[in-house]
């Protein structure tokens, strides 16, 4: 199955805090050209031939945390939630690839380390086939 004929839509990519609502004289980290940047590069680089074909049309979801520390590196990526067919695999390594710099947190013009959730949600193509003949993964 080539990518180009798989629909990949990033519905929803709205990245939230864990940390609680900025106060006054903080900011939260931010990827280099916002979030419309974060969500096209995370499109983009999802590798949907390694993702488990469903049985039927699936959306799917999933979470993944991680800081961003004082120098605007990601470090300690957690799931947070994972739905299976290898979705929330793909999108640690999109990022953990990814080493691009972001701007930090600041707190009174200080930079701080910050937890960043990324939730994302993918349509993917199911095979439509009985259960017995659904491919396998590729490696």
């Amino acid at each position: 199955m080539k990518i180009k004929s798989v629909l990949l839509a990033l519905l929803v990519l709205v990245p939230l805090m864990v940390m609680a609502q900025a106060a006054k004289g903080e900011t939260s980290p931010e990827y280099p050209g916002g979030n419309q940047a974060l969500r096209q590069y995370v499109a983009s680089h999802i590798r949907m031939e390694q993702l488990e074909v469903p049985k039927h049309d699936t959306l799917i979801r999933c979470s993944v945390s991680f800081w961003v520390d004082t120098l605007g590196r990601m470090d300690s990526f957690k799931v947070l939630k994972d739905p299976g067919y290898g979705l929330a695999y793909e999108v640690v390594k999109v990022l953990t690839d990814n080493k691009v710099k972001w701007k930090p947190a600041t707190r009174n013009g200080k930079p701080l380390m910050a937890n960043y959730v990324l939730p994302v949600m993918v349509n993917l193509p199911g095979s439509n086939l009985p259960e017995e003949k659904v491919p396998a993964k590729k490696d």
